[in-house]
């Protein structure tokens, strides 16, 4: 196994056009070593529905889950869709992006305060806002738009019910890509500072067998909706009240 550098951390846009570029026909690194597979690490490429993609076209096997999964998961309002079509619990909110702070209104009107406004784009925290009554949204809403499009280059939005001090409850799966998809069971992140997990623990403490057991089917079955290849997490935000799912 050798790794290929492909440029400097703080000009990550521009390396990850290189990276893009690197997997297709024409690239040197991955031709240059003989390679047949590409391990795309953690961050930037592996959520990159784009350089998959590219590693398909030239030949080149991706050690992730298809272009078209990580794309369809990638959009916080599409995945919204699937998981709920597929039968897993999603959290009270919109199925598609709020484009103005007044159709945003109504839909938490419909749900109830508190309410979330998130990045449709979005993950680890990034571009969120809580929302405790009417008369906060609209400021709310320009912070959520302003931070989404600065974030991930789109100011969509959506919103959901907030979860007050929700369990986060995460399943690994594992699809072998003809039709087989397991669980390995649940690990407790609920210990988090800023939204960033600090703590994971497995097996999650005081969480009921059967609490348990629904949350790992709700996993897989959101898995095999979207046809998921290789290792990976549905992240659940549970409550008493209510639980939604996400993959990772």
């Amino acid at each position: 196994m050798s790794g290929t550098p492909i440029g400097p951390w703080r000009s990550a846009r521009r390396r990850l056009a290189r990276a893009i570029s690197a997997s297709t026909g024409s690239s040197r690194p991955a031709r240059a070593s003989h390679a047949d597979t590409v391990h795309p690490g953690y961050g930037f490429l592996s959520e990159n529905w784009r350089f998959a993609e590219a590693c398909q076209r030239a030949g080149l096997t991706f050690v992730g889950p298809s272009p078209d999964a990580i794309r369809r998961m990638g959009d916080e309002t599409e995945a919204r869709r699937l998981m709920a079509a597929a039968g897993v619990p999603v959290v009270p909110g919109s199925h598609e992006t709020t484009a103005h702070a007044v159709e945003a209104e109504r839909v938490a009107c419909e749900i109830g305060y508190p309410v979330m406004l998130k990045a449709a784009a979005g993950g680890g925290g990034i571009g969120m806002a809580r929302v405790d009554k009417a008369g906060e949204l609209p400021t709310a809403f320009a912070m959520a738009t302003r931070r989404a499009q600065a974030a991930f280059g789109r100011p969509d939005v959506y919103v959901e019910r907030y979860l007050e001090r929700p369990r986060h409850v995460e399943i690994q799966v594992f699809g072998d890509g003809a039709g087989t998809v397991v669980h390995l069971h649940e690990r407790d992140c609920s210990i988090q500072r800023r939204h960033q997990k600090l703590v994971e623990e497995s097996p999650a403490p005081n969480l009921a067998p059967t609490i348990k057991d629904g949350l790992a089917r709700a996993a897989v079955a959101g898995a095999r909706a979207i046809d998921y290849v290789n290792a990976g997490t549905m992240e659940s935000s549970w409550t008493r009240r209510a639980a939604s799912t996400s993959s990772r």
